[in-house]
């Protein structure tokens, strides 16, 4: 066990004068302020590195009709925690245990009752953390603990890109763990560590095993979708080539019968052409016919001779 100064201060009201001095390890200087009458001081906040700690000391001025009472609070788990609150020795050294035992803390604040009617002035004259020092077996079995916490991440590590662990292992782990900590001899604390260690790497193997069974399963079924995707794009490609010959078929099917559908229609249309030409000249024949014919004079008696005679 060791005692540890704070490292820094907040005064969140600005009600407390040379705070500094709450913790310079002379119990001659102190911190304080005013009180009203009847009324709790303003807090003064001490701050340290977080630590574990398990009580805390303070060195303050008590009178007994005036400032007699101090309340004290620790921050730890995000929140802050009263240890205690009343009377306290005059001047000397007082110890308050932390109630809900050893805790990872990082602040302390303090705060002083003044029960007399006039104005009165409060003095903290120092004020120190209790770190906790752990004993042989339980520093065996923090380590226990550390180890097998690490053999636990690390296959879950290996694990992480898909398998999902059941919370009941984790937990039962842990209440192995907790329960090899009510054991208070090194003996025991060695025989738990082994235990520890043993199971860790029994877990350890096991989700080495299952890793391997997982990727297995993962190759093989890679390769069966490999192999249908191939089949699939095997198949793809022959109907394909069917499509492609039956499209070809058509393609040539289609130029024989338009081919043959424009020769029939040249055909028709020189036929057209021809009959075209026909009625043409039936109807040049059929209009010459029926024009009027001039009739000629009749011819008198003596150029009738001569027609005759051959003279004309």
């Amino acid at each position: 066990m060791g005692w540890v100064s704070p490292t820094g201060f907040v005064d969140p009201d600005a009600k407390w004068t040379t705070e500094g001095f709450a913790y310079d390890e002379n119990t001659v200087t102190y911190a304080h302020s005013t009180l009203s009458a009847d009324s709790w001081s303003s807090y003064l906040e001490l701050t340290v590195d977080a630590l574990s700690c398990n009580k805390v000391q303070f060195w303050a001025e008590y009178v007994a009709d005036r400032v007699n009472s101090i309340s004290i609070d620790v921050y730890y788990d995000d929140d802050w925690h009263n240890i205690y609150e009343g009377a306290f020795a005059n001047k000397e050294w007082v110890e308050k245990p932390i109630p809900a035992g050893t805790k990872t803390v990082s602040a302390a604040r303090v705060k002083l009752y003044n029960d007399y009617f006039p104005l009165q002035i409060c003095q903290l004259y120092e004020f120190d953390f209790g770190e906790f020092e752990p004993t042989v077996h339980e520093k065996t079995l923090t380590d226990g603990i550390a180890i097998g916490e690490a053999l636990v991440k690390t296959p879950m590590k290996v694990m992480s890109d898909g398998i999902q662990f059941s919370d009941v292992v984790v937990k039962e782990f842990h209440k192995v763990i907790s329960d090899g900590i009510a054991f208070t001899d090194v003996f025991e604390g060695y025989k738990l560590l082994a235990k520890v260690l043993t199971d860790g790497i029994a877990i350890g193997e096991a989700l080495v095993k299952s890793t391997s069974k997982v990727l297995t399963d993962g190759i093989a079924f890679t390769d069966v979708v490999y192999r249908s995707f191939e089949k699939a794009l095997s198949d793809g490609i022959k109907i394909g080539e069917v499509l492609r010959k039956d499209m070809t078929k058509v393609l040539v099917d289609g130029i024989t019968f338009t081919d043959i559908v424009t020769r029939y229609f040249e055909k028709v249309f020189t036929d057209g052409i021809k009959i075209g030409e026909c009625l043409t000249h039936w109807r040049w024949l059929t209009a010459i016919r029926n024009l009027p014919r001039p009739r000629c004079p009749k011819p008198s008696v003596r150029e009738q001779d001569k027609i005759d005679d051959g003279n004309v």
